[in-house]
C-alpha cells in the first residue's frame, strides 16, 4: 500500500497506477523462481591457459610487483627511494607522493607489460616491465622477469636512488613448506652481497630461485661516491658497490607492512649517520666564539649520508628485501626460475652452471629481444581488436590508448580473504566474518584510491576489456559469481584480507546482506551475446579471412575471427559461460527483486538510504529526497531490473531454454516504469518519494540529471515515443545537462547543483556517458521519427566527451576519476583507469 491521501493531479495518477499496478507482478515472479530452482546445476569452469595466468602483477595497489594466484601467499615487490631520504619511499600508490606520472605504458593482461613512475622529486624516471618464459601446463607459470631501467626524469643527473626488491612467502612452518627456512640468501654475508641468489621454497611451487643481475648494454651500473670529506668522517657509511638486505620472520596480517618495516631500518640507520655527522660538526665548529649557530651548520658542506639495510638474517626468514645504491642511468634484471620437484628445500643450491645458462636465456640482450617482440605484438593487437586506424582515430589520440587500455587491463588484482558481513540477529545489528575464505580476480577502479574490486565498478571495467580478451572477462566474471551466497547476493565491495583492510575507514568495511549495487554484470552478458550471435553466424556461413563486421549479418559488433573453425572456437568459450553460469545469473537477479522491492510488486527501492546519500545505487550524493522512507521507488533500480530480465529472456532463447517467463518480467517492469515512474511535469521519468516530512503523499523527485535518463540509456523507451525527444531535448539543453566536455551529473539549474559533496551532483562521470552513448548508437540513431536529433547529440557528445579526457591526459599524464562540467580539468583520484578507459571503447565506437 502507499501511505496518505492523494491531493494533486500529479499524486491522484501515482496513487491510481500503484494501487492499479498491485500483484500484476507477483505471479511472474514465482514462475521465475520455480524455473531457477529447477535450472541445471552450474560448474566453476576452469579455465585452459589457468596455468599461463598463475603469475601476473596482481598487486594493483603497488606500484610494481608479482603475485601468484594461490592462497598460500608468494608475491615480490619493487620499491624506490631517494637513497639519502627514506622518508621518499615509493611503494603504495598513493596520491600523497605527488608523481608527475605513473601507470601502464602497455600490457597485454597475461605475459608482459611495461609501467612508468616518473617522480619530480627524485627527478627520476623509471620503467619496470616484466615478461614470461616457458609457461606451461606443468610449471605454475614457468620463469618471468622483471626489469628496472632508470634515468634522469629532467636534464642533469639525478642523485642517487636507492631500488629495493623483496620477496614474500608464507609463515615457515613445517607442514607448508617441510623446512624451517622458506627463504635463502645464498652468499649472505655481513658486508653485503656481491651475487644476489635467493632460493626459496612454496608449498604449492616447490623450490626456485630469484637472482638479480645488471643488465645495461654499457656495462655494469654506476655506483654513487661518497665526497672524502663525509666518508672520512661517518664510520657507519656503508659499502655501495655490493648489494644490501635484511632477512625476516613476518606474520601473516603484516605481510603488507613490509615497506614500513624496511623504512624503520633506513631511518635508524639514518639517525646513526646523522648524529657522527653532527659530532663531527661539533669538533670543527666548538672553538668558535659564542658556540655553534644554525647558520655555521648551514654553510658547511651537506654531507652524502645513504642508509642501507642491515644485512641481518632472522630464523625462519619468509620475507627478503634487497637494496641496491645506483646512480642514473641504470638497468637491473630480476629473474624468477622454479626448479621443478627434484629441488626438495630451500637449502638446495641449483648447480651454478645450469643457474648463469637460465639467466642467460631471460635476462639481459634475451629480455630485450623479448620485450621488443611482445611490444610489437601489443601494438598490432590493439589495431586488430580496436581498428582505430582503419577507423581514421587521430594518430595523437592512438598513441594514448595504448597507456589507457593497459592501465585497465594492468590493474587487474587477486585478492582473497574474508569478508566483514553487517547482519542483523534478534532485532540487533552485528558484523561477524564472513565463515568462508573467498578468492577474486578482478580489475580495479583507482590504484591509489580503490584498489580492490566493486561491484557495479566491474561491470563497466569488463564492457571494454571482453573486446581485448574475452578470456580475462570470463575469469572476473566467474570469479565474482563464485562470491555469491545462497540467495543471490554479492557484497557490492570487496574487502578480501589485511591489506585491503588497511586500506578503507572502518565504517565501510562491514557489507549488509541488505544492499545492493547496480547489476552491471547483464550489461556484459548482453554484448557477449551480441557477439555470440555474430559468431554464430560466421560459423554457420562457414566465412573465411580476417574478422570484420558482415553487413548481411544482423549484428552491431566487431567480431574477430580467423577462420569459420576460429568463430566455432571463440562460439564454444561463449556458450560454455553461458551455460555454467546461467543459474547464477539469474538467481542474482532474484535477489535484487527479493530484497530490493517497493511497496508495490514491481516497483523497486534501494536499500541503505541516507538522507544525503544512496551508496548503494552507485550514484552516492545524487539528490533524491530529503526525507528518506520505506515508500519510495527508484526509477534507475526499475531499469537495470527491466534491462537485466530482458538479458536473461534472450540468454534463455540463446540457449535453447524456455525463457518467456523472464521476457514477461521485462515486460512487466517496464510498464510500471512507463506508467508510474513517468512525470509529466518534466516529462522525464523520476523517482516517486516523499517531499516533506509528514510524509503523508508521494511525489515525483523533480530532479534533472542521471537518474532520469537510465530508460534511454539502457534502451527502454520505444524509438517513436515522444517520451525519447524530452529526454533528448534535456540531454542537449545547455541550461539541464549538456556541457561542451559531456553530460552533466545533475542539471547545472539544480539548486543542489555543486552542492554537498559534489560528487554526483554536477561532475561528469564517463561511466554514465558511455551508457548514454551506448544506449543512442544501439537503439536511436539509426531508425524512427527522432533519429537525426539523436545521431547529432551522439556526435557532439562523443567528440566532445573523448577530445576532453585526452587534452586532459596530455597536460596531467593522468585519466581522472570525474570531470568538471565548466572547465572539463579532472577531478577526484587519478590515475582513475577503471570505468574511464571506456572512452577506447567510444573511441573504435564498440558498446
Amino acid at each position: 500500500h502507499v501511505s496518505g491521501g492523494a491531493t494533486t493531479k500529479e499524486e491522484a495518477r501515482i496513487h491510481t497506477h500503484l494501487h492499479t499496478m498491485a500483484g500484476r507482478v507477483v505471479a511472474v515472479w514465482l514462475v521465475a523462481a520455480a524455473v531457477i530452482a529447477c535450472a541445471a546445476p552450474s560448474a566453476a569452469a576452469v579455465p585452459e591457459e589457468a596455468d599461463e595466468m598463475f603469475w601476473g602483477t596482481y598487486k594493483p595497489g603497488h606500484y610494481f610487483g608479482m603475485l601468484a594466484r594461490t592462497t598460500t601467499h608468494f608475491e615480490t615487490g619493487m620499491m624506490v627511494s631517494r637513497a639519502d631520504n627514506p622518508d621518499t619511499l615509493r611503494d603504495m600508490c598513493d596520491l600523497g607522493d605527488d608523481l608527475q606520472r605513473y601507470g601502464w605504458l602497455t600490457h597485454d593482461g597475461r605475459e608482459f607489460g611495461e609501467h612508468e613512475l616518473s617522480d619530480r622529486a627524485m627527478n627520476l624516471q623509471l620503467i619496470a616491465s616484466f615478461a614470461k618464459f616457458n609457461h606451461t601446463s606443468s610449471n605454475y607459470g614457468g620463469s618471468w622477469t622483471n626489469r628496472f631501467s632508470g634515468r634522469p626524469l629532467g636534464a642533469g643527473l639525478s642523485d642517487p636512488v636507492s631500488l629495493f626488491y623483496y620477496v614474500v612467502l608464507p609463515e615457515a612452518t613445517e607442514e607448508l613448506t617441510g623446512t624451517s627456512d622458506p627463504l635463502v640468501l645464498k652468499t649472505a654475508d655481513k658486508a653485503g652481497l656481491k651475487d644476489v641468489n635467493i632460493v626459496g621454497k612454496h608449498p604449492d611451487i616447490g623450490s626456485f630461485s630469484i637472482s638479480m643481475v645488471d643488465s645495461a648494454p654499457s656495462g655494469p651500473n654506476r655506483v654513487p661516491r661518497y665526497p672524502r670529506e663525509t666518508s672520512s668522517v661517518v664510520k657507519s657509511l656503508p659499502d655501495l658497490s655490493v648489494s644490501h638486505f635484511v632477512a625476516m620472520r613476518v606474520e601473516g596480517h603484516q605481510k603488507h607492512r613490509v615497506a614500513e618495516m624496511v623504512k624503520q631500518r633506513l631511518q635508524s640507520m639514518h639517525r646513526q649517520q646523522q648524529r657522527e655527522w653532527r659530532e663531527h660538526l661539533q669538533e670543527k665548529l666548538g672553538g668558535q666564539p659564542g658556540g655553534i649557530t644554525r647558520a655555521m651548520i648551514e654553510d658547511q658542506h651537506k654531507p652524502l649520508l645513504i642508509p642501507t639495510l642491515p644485512n641481518t638474517v632472522e630464523r625462519g626468514a619468509n620475507v627478503i628485501v634487497i637494496q641496491r645504491v645506483l646512480g642514473t642511468p641504470f638497468e637491473v634484471d630480476v629473474a624468477y626460475t622454479p626448479h621443478g620437484d627434484h629441488m626438495k628445500s630451500a637449502k638446495a643450491k641449483l648447480p651454478e652452471v645450469r643457474r648463469k645458462r637460465i639467466l642467460s636465456q631471460i635476462t639481459g640482450a634475451a629480455l630485450t629481444e623479448k620485450l621488443n617482440e611482445l611490444r610489437q605484438g601489443y601494438v598490432a593487437a590493439v589495431e586488430e581488436k580496436f581498428g582505430l586506424e582503419r577507423k581514421h582515430i587521430n594518430p595523437v589520440v592512438q598513441q594514448i590508448v595504448y597507456p589507457v587500455l593497459s592501465n585497465l587491463v594492468g590493474g587487474f588484482g587477486f585478492f582473497h580473504g574474508h569478508s566483514v558481513i553487517q547482519e542483523v540477529r534478534e532485532g540487533k545489528p552485528r558484523v561477524v566474518f564472513n565463515a568462508h575464505e573467498h578468492q577474486l580476480f578482478t580489475a580495479v577502479p583507482s590504484r591509489p584510491s580503490f584498489p580492490r574490486g566493486f561491484l557495479w565498478d566491474e561491470g563497466f571495467h569488463q564492457l571494454l576489456i571482453q573486446d581485448w580478451d574475452v578470456g580475462l572477462t570470463i575469469e572476473s566474471l566467474e570469479s565474482w559469481l563464485n562470491l555469491m551466497d545462497e540467495n543471490g547476493w554479492i557484497a557490492r565491495e570487496q574487502i578480501l584480507g589485511d591489506e585491503a583492510r588497511s586500506r578503507v575507514p572502518d565504517e565501510f568495511v562491514p557489507q549488509s546482506r541488505e544492499h545492493a549495487n547496480p547489476p552491471t554484470f547483464f550489461l556484459v552478458v548482453e554484448k557477449m551475446l551480441r557477439k555470440a550471435k555474430v559468431l554464430a553466424a560466421v560459423a554457420e556461413a562457414g566465412l573465411q579471412g580476417e574478422g570484420t563486421t558482415h553487413a548481411h549479418l544482423d549484428a552491431l559488433e566487431e567480431v574477430h575471427y580467423a577462420s569459420a573453425d576460429g568463430a566455432s572456437a571463440q562460439l564454444a568459450q561463449y556458450n560454455a559461460f553461458f551455460a555454467n553460469n546461467f543459474e547464477k545469473l539469474a538467481k542474482h537477479l532474484m535477489w535484487y527483486t527479493d530484497t530490493q522491492a517497493g511497496v508495490v510488486d514491481g516497483l523497486y527501492r534501494w536499500r541503505g538510504r541516507r538522507e544525503n546519500h544512496t551508496f548503494t545505487s552507485g550514484l552516492d550524493d545524487y539528490p533524491r529526497s530529503r526525507f528518506p522512507s520505506d515508500d519510495e521507488l527508484h526509477v534507475d533500480l526499475a531499469s537495470w531490473l527491466a534491462f537485466g530480465a530482458r538479458v536473461l529472456a534472450q540468454l534463455a532463447e540463446h540457449l535453447n531454454m524456455e525463457g518467456g517467463q523472464y521476457e514477461s518480467m521485462a515486460s512487466q517492469v517496464l510498464q510500471n516504469i512507463h506508467d508510474i515512474h513517468y512525470n509529466e511535469k518534466l516529462h522525464l521519468f523520476s523517482d516517486i518519494a516523499h517531499y516533506s516530512s509528514d510524509r503523508h503523499a508521494m511525489e515525483y523527485v523533480h530532479h534533472i540529471g542521471y537518474v532520469n535518463m537510465f530508460p534511454l540509456a539502457l534502451g527502454l523507451i520505444p524509438r517513436d515515443s515522444p517520451r525519447l525527444l524530452y529526454a533528448l531535448k534535456a540531454l542537449e539543453s545547455e541550461t539541464k545537462l549538456w556541457s561542451p566536455f559531456g553530460i552533466r551529473s545533475l542539471s547545472v539549474s539544480d539548486p543542489y547543483h555543486g552542492k554537498g559533496d559534489n560528487y554526483w551532483t554536477g561532475p561528469i562521470w564517463v561511466n554514465i556517458n558511455y551508457l548514454i552513448l551506448r544506449g543512442l548508437k544501439l537503439h536511436y540513431i539509426d531508425e524512427g521519427p527522432y533519429h537525426e536529433t539523436a545521431r547529432k547529440l551522439y556526435k557532439d557528445l562523443r567528440e566532445g566527451l573523448t577530445v576532453n579526457i585526452f587534452t586532459r591526459y596530455q597536460e596531467t599524464g593522468y585519466v581522472w576519476e570525474q570531470y568538471d562540467a565548466e572547465t572539463g580539468a579532472g577531478l577526484k583520484s587519478h590515475p582513475f583507469t577503471g570505468w574511464t578507459a571506456l572512452v577506447v571503447s567510444i573511441l573504435a565506437e564498440q558498446y
